[in-house]
């Protein structure tokens, strides 16, 4: 939905997301941002956000999701995950976790470092706004290219729009 090649912290909601000092999107080699609203309560977008077991079953850029540390299949904080994506087997640990507010991880990979969060802001009509912003520090040059830039901003609206379908039916499982 949204590529910022820059970054402006005047007046964002996402003010409180406890960014790592290495992954600020102000200096981040790579930052790619993306939103939606969503027709669902945030209660039942987090459900689905956070049941990460379930990601391969309607996003297709997510693969072999296992947990490492915490049973899952919903993440919480200190979660830690294993899965597939763009190609990489990335282990993600769960950094900032504000239930049905925010929710972010650190990825890493040989050669890819990336920190991911998701942001969920209520809006009077019961509608979620549904920020997600993904900083990289990458070994790889192709990390840092605009194609690339593209390619991640494009996954991420699919993210966003599956995620969409799913918490429109309601809340997941369990």
């Amino acid at each position: 939905m949204t590529i910022t090649a820059g970054f402006d912290a005047t007046n964002d909601p996402r003010n409180d997301i406890n960014w790592p000092e290495a992954y600020k999107p102000e200096t981040a080699p790579l930052y790619a941002r993306n939103e939606l609203v969503i027709p669902a309560p945030p209660a039942t977008v987090w459900a689905w956000l956070t049941y990460a077991k379930s990601w391969p079953e309607w996003y297709p850029n997510a693969q072999d999701v296992e947990f490492t540390i915490w049973p899952g299949p919903y993440l919480r904080a200190g979660s830690e995950f294993r899965w597939s994506t763009f190609g990489f087997r990335l282990t993600s640990t769960v950094h900032d976790f504000e239930k049905e507010r925010r929710l972010a991880w650190v990825a890493k990979a040989d050669g890819v470092l990336a920190y991911h969060t998701w942001y969920l802001h209520p809006l009077e009509d019961g509608t979620t706004l549904l920020i997600t912003d993904e900083t990289q520090i990458s070994t790889l040059g192709i990390w840092s290219t605009d194609v690339f830039t593209k390619g991640l901003v494009e996954q991420h609206d699919v993210w966003l729009r599956e995620l969409s379908k799913k918490a429109q039916t309601g809340l997941p499982p369990g």
